[in-house]
């Protein structure tokens, strides 16, 4: 039986140092939600390019599908400081593409907290053996002093 000669068989592909796992871990701790993006409410995902060399080192970052507002140039600088591990192929060089998605998803808004007090007041006699009391509300917005 002849084995295919496939390059996939033979050739060691670069890695992320702990599998995908460890890689997203990094883009979200990592991750700096651009100001501009923030104050136009932009979320979703921008899509990138990029090679990877024998070395672990990135090479041309591209941007496939942006979002704009300083999301593509964050994405890019993200993917840019990725370190992969060396890849051993007997003396040869090699690139491997690879694609990724950078999710940009706007942070919980706060949420107001309100602080509220009642107050019994007296109670006032409508009729023989019934009473109406009347309550005060008061709301204070917490700014979390």
């Amino acid at each position: 039986m002849s084995r295919s000669k496939n390059p996939k068989d033979f050739l060691q592909l670069p890695q992320y140092r702990g599998g995908k796992p460890a890689l997203l871990e990094f883009i979200k701790s990592n991750l700096k939600y651009p100001q501009e993006a923030l104050d136009n409410k932009i979320q979703g995902a921008v899509d990138l390019e990029y090679q990877v060399n024998g070395m672990g080192k990135i090479k041309e970052v591209k941007v496939i599908k942006g979002i704009g507002y300083g999301c593509d140039e964050e994405a890019v600088r993200l993917i840019g400081m990725l370190i992969y591990e060396k890849s051993y192929n007997k003396g040869i060089n090699t690139i491997t593409k690879k694609k990724i998605s950078v999710h940009f998803k706007l942070p919980a808004a706060n949420q107001l907290k309100v602080n509220y007090q009642i107050t019994k007041k007296k109670a006032i006699e409508v009729k023989p053996k019934t009473a109406t009391y009347s309550y005060w509300i008061s709301v204070k917005k917490d700014n979390g002093d």
